[in-house]
């Protein structure tokens, strides 16, 4: 086995297992009673008995959410929908599946799209601004028309 750095696996498993032995031929731990060698025994098996309780908890949390058919969906706070043309058929699929989920949706560029996803069950819509060459386009002609303007006056 390939030891990378300064830490290997057999070296971790020798570790573990030098260590079980020290703790068993303690003569300390047979010396000691109750809150004491618990103690003891809870010190030098922390990380294993952590990654265990972690271990459970995901246990208990699968078991629980499969007994009580719990989507995971649920816990989020809300959600984003940007389908393209498809926003409205997504929030409205959304809306049947969870109807107290809080849906923020891209609306469109036109109002059409705009009041198909408000229809379909958005509780926000965020509005898509036009394309920077159509702004670009709208700024410019106002602005010759407004130089023309004082050019007359």
């Amino acid at each position: 086995m390939k030891s990378e750095g300064n830490f290997s696996l057999k070296a971790a498993l020798a570790s573990a297992g030098e260590r079980l032995a020290i703790l068993l031929k303690d003569d300390n731990l047979n010396t000691l009673h109750g809150r004491e060698k618990i103690g003891h025994i809870l010190a030098y098996y922390k990380f294993p008995l952590f990654i265990l309780c972690i271990f459970l908890y995901f246990i208990g949390y699968n078991i629980y959410g499969h007994i009580t058919h719990k989507d995971v969906v649920l816990y989020a706070a809300l959600v984003n929908v940007a389908a393209g043309v498809r926003t409205a058929d997504v929030v409205a699929a959304l809306r049947r599946r969870y109807p107290s989920l809080p849906i923020i949706a891209t609306g469109g560029r036109s109002d059409e799209a705009i009041a198909r996803t408000i229809a379909a069950g958005a509780d926000a819509v965020s509005w898509t601004p036009p394309d920077i060459r159509e702004l670009e386009r709208a700024v410019m002609e106002k602005a010759r028309a407004l130089a023309a303007a004082q050019v007359r006056a």
